[in-house]
Order: structure tokens, then C-alpha cells, then sequence
């Protein structure tokens, strides 16, 4: 069963992402994102890092897992605690994660829905 990444405004009002790694279980929710642009970019780096063979650079931040990729400075922000090998782990279900954009359709241009590889070039 594919993971799959739902886009939505937290009760806060800010634009986030919420991982299924099964349906309906396992929820991890992401740092909250200024705009759809920053969002789409974490995005595209879960994907390359869930196709990558390389390591993640995985950063422990209180209660919450920084990801980057190797090399580079841009990271993704989990609001979870993961050890390596959950990454890892998480990082396998996401090589097929579909992508749900639950934002009201009154609030978004564009809908961002599909699989998480059309993030790849972000």
C-alpha cells in the first residue's frame, strides 16, 4: 500500500503536509510552510531522497527531524523524533507516496495532487 502526503492548513491556518505511511496510520506532520513554493520544494526533496541510494542527513531538533539531502543546505522539517533507521524506513514508503492536496479550492491556484515523483525538478 503507497504512502500518501496530504497537503492542508494546520488549525493554525498554516500550510503543512500530513505522511500516511498506511492508510490511515503513522501520521507524521511537517513543519508549517510560508508558501505552496517552499511546500513543493520540501516535497521535491522527500522525493530525491527516496530515490536516492545515498544517506540522508538526518538533524535531531527537540522534537522534531531535519532532512537534507547530501551537500546541500535546504532540509525538510518532520515534527517527529526519528532515529536513522525510521528515516530510512519512512524513506521507502515514499517512493511511491501520492500526493492529496486537501487545501479549499478557494484557497489554492493550482491543484498539486499526483505522485510525489512530479516534485523531482523542484
Amino acid at each position: 500500500m503507497p504512502s500518501t502526503i496530504r497537503v492542508r492548513f494546520d488549525p493554525a491556518d498554516k500550510l503543512v503536509f500530513d505522511i500516511e505511511v498506511e492508510a490511515g496510520q503513522a501520521c507524521i506532520r511537517s513543519a508549517q510552510f510560508r508558501s505552496i513554493c517552499r511546500l513543493e520544494s520540501a516535497l521535491g526533496i522527500l522525493h530525491r531522497l527516496s530515490a536516492s541510494s545515498a544517506s540522508p542527513g538526518v538533524f535531531r531538533k527537540l522534537e522534531a527531524t531535519g532532512l537534507s539531502e547530501a551537500g546541500r543546505r535546504a532540509q525538510v522539517t518532520l515534527q517527529a523524533p526519528l532515529s536513522a533507521e525510521q528515516v530510512v524506513a519512512l524513506l521507502a514508503q515514499l517512493s511511491s507516496a501520492r500526493v492529496v492536496d486537501e487545501r479549499p479550492e478557494t484557497r489554492r491556484r493550482s491543484d498539486v495532487s499526483g505522485p510525489l515523483s512530479q516534485f523531482q525538478g523542484h
